[in-house]
């Protein structure tokens, strides 16, 4: 149980290795997580209002998110 996200999560996806976990939230951030630490790697604030879909590449190397400002 991590306390992370401030408001309600919208998604959660893992990164092909399994190590990786990117999260979406109400609270208009996209947080990716090292699952192998424990540990939030970074917190992003890419859009105006609700982040609401995130996923990383097939092979893991990007990663896109979209949101409630209708913005990829």
């Amino acid at each position: 149980h991590y306390n992370a996200h401030t408001e309600a999560v919208n998604s959660v996806n893992f990164h092909p290795s399994g190590n990786y976990l990117i999260s979406t939230s109400q609270d208009a951030t996209v947080k990716i997580w090292d699952l192998r630490q424990g540990t939030i790697m970074y917190t992003l604030y890419g859009h105006e209002g609700a982040s609401t879909a995130g996923t990383f590449s097939t092979y893991g190397d990007f990663f896109a998110t979209g949101g409630k400002d209708t913005v990829v």
